[in-house]
């Protein structure tokens, strides 16, 4: 649960950080967001409007921190080099794989 939960909160704590990094206006952001974006963006907001203080300790305190960060790191740079290389059988495998293990059904 410490790994999952630690994984969620700091893809949240992740997209509002990138963004802010991003030098996009707020008014830019919101005038051409699709969907999607609102999605995720709504989903983030989750969690970057509680206390800062007990997110971090939840980051800090989890035991799976460690794991979960280097997995992060893995996929962006597996995800990176896919798309430079334009592998596209490599990236539609990692979605479906994805997508298998989110969907999952007893």
């Amino acid at each position: 649960m410490g790994w999952l939960l630690g994984l969620a909160h700091l893809s949240n704590i992740l997209f509002g950080a990138a963004l802010t990094q991003s030098g996009i206006d707020a008014g830019e952001l919101h005038a051409c967001a699709s969907t999607t974006f609102r999605r995720q963006a709504d989903a983030a907001l989750l969690v970057l409007g509680q206390n800062s203080d007990l997110y971090l300790d939840i980051q800090h305190l989890n035991p799976h921190r460690h794991e979960v960060y280097a997995a992060t790191r893995e996929a962006l740079e597996k995800i990176k080099s896919m798309v430079e290389k334009q592998d596209r059988e490599g990236f539609r495998q990692l979605l479906v794989a994805a997508r298998g293990l989110l969907q999952w059904k007893e």
